[in-house]
């Protein structure tokens, strides 16, 4: 629970961050996608049901901030696909080996951009995707990855420590020392 609470917040805070200090985060008009980040590496440590829950929650975020043309739910369920499809290899994975996190957020910035793309320029008759691509995508996505570098340790920190916490705390209740 407390995993979780502590999750919330970062993203909360690196939604503010990406929002607020766009300015100082930005490198030639790309800013790093840091939701998808913490969605992603969320996802990669808890596995689909709570990376399908979060990611929901995340891309809520983002829709009632920043909707396209007052509709709520297209980010939420972006991001909700990205959760689910990150927590499969929950079980997989070897978390201290950064190559598939690093994998699965340059994959899943990409998906949720072309998909940003396709449902608010390709129905508007915007049909300029090499120009999208090659000037916003991939840009967008390496500098997401190389932050993802520095944040990767720092979060799996967090979360071993908080997981190691909580493992002691229910030892303790099951002990009855509590």
């Amino acid at each position: 629970m407390l995993i979780n609470i502590v999750f919330a917040l970062i993203l909360i805070i690196s939604y503010l961050i990406e929002t607020t200090f766009a300015s100082t985060l930005q490198l030639g008009n790309i800013i790093p996608n840091l939701v998808i980040i913490i969605v992603c590496m969320f996802s990669l440590l808890r596995g689909r049901r709570q990376g399908l829950i979060f990611g929901f929650f995340a891309g809520l975020l983002i829709d009632l901030f920043n909707g396209y043309e007052n509709v709520i739910g297209i980010n939420a369920l972006l991001y909700m696909y990205v959760g689910f499809i990150n927590g499969i290899f929950n079980d997989i994975i070897y978390l201290h080996n950064f190559h598939i996190p690093i994998i699965s957020v340059g994959i899943s910035d990409m998906a949720v951009s072309l998909m940003t793309y396709f449902i608010t320029f390709l129905i508007r008759n915007k049909l300029d995707l090499i120009y999208y691509f090659k000037n916003i995508i991939i840009p967008e996505i390496i500098y997401t990855v190389f932050v993802t570098l520095l944040l990767y340790k720092v979060l799996l920190v967090v979360y071993e420590k908080l997981s190691d916490y909580e493992s002691r705390k229910d030892a303790k209740i099951d002990q009855g020392d509590i």
